[in-house]
């Protein structure tokens, strides 16, 4: 995830800014309580709204390319966060955030501020970073005479001939080679 901020927050002289933070199961409430509290102690307090998300997932970049198109209206979104793998869907709503925030980048990972930028423009902000893991058996590489893979294509092919081999096994017919969350984000 990561965090995506408006022109209307770099400039507004308004004191409250509007946040959704793409969690429907409120698992953001620690943080959003914390960003209050930093918000309302600045010089000029600003005031944290917390905008309701969507309730399906696939709802959410439509809500948040409407709200973003209309910054001065009164339903518009400061800051909000959404998976790296959705900036392309919403560049044109988004601002260039490079002038802003361009050289704190090398803080952070490369690979991270790479998927944040989009034609050379810095889209977003990453809030946080985290990493999937492949776990493999290594008794049925050793049964099956299989190395670990080192390429998706190797990881694909062992994964398809274990699978076939193991369904071939009196009651393992529905033993899959290869589990994973398959939904729209940058997991893989």
């Amino acid at each position: 995830m990561l965090l995506i901020l408006s022109s209307g927050l770099l400039t507004s002289e308004a004191g409250t800014v509007y946040w959704n933070p793409g969690d429907r199961i409120h698992r953001h409430d620690v943080e959003y309580e914390e960003v209050r509290r930093v918000a309302r102690s600045w010089a000029r307090p600003v005031n944290v709204s917390r905008v309701p998300t969507p309730p399906r997932l696939q709802d959410e970049i439509a809500f948040v390319n409407k709200r973003y198109a209309k910054p001065d209206a009164e339903g518009r979104l400061d800051i909000f966060r959404v998976e790296a793998s959705w900036l392309r869907q919403m560049e044109g709503s988004l601002l260039d955030l490079t002038p802003r925030y361009g050289k704190l980048m090398d803080k952070f990972d490369r690979r991270a501020v790479e998927a944040l930028t989009v034609n050379g423009k810095l889209l977003a902000v990453p809030s946080f970073l985290d990493s999937s893991k492949i776990y493999y058996r290594k008794d049925l590489l050793r049964k099956y005479n299989r190395t670990y893979p080192a390429t998706w294509e190797e990881l694909e092919s062992t994964a398809e001939y274990i699978q076939a081999q193991e369904r071939k096994l009196d009651g393992n017919g529905d033993f899959w080679g290869l589990l994973w969350q398959g939904s729209p984000n940058e997991i893989l």
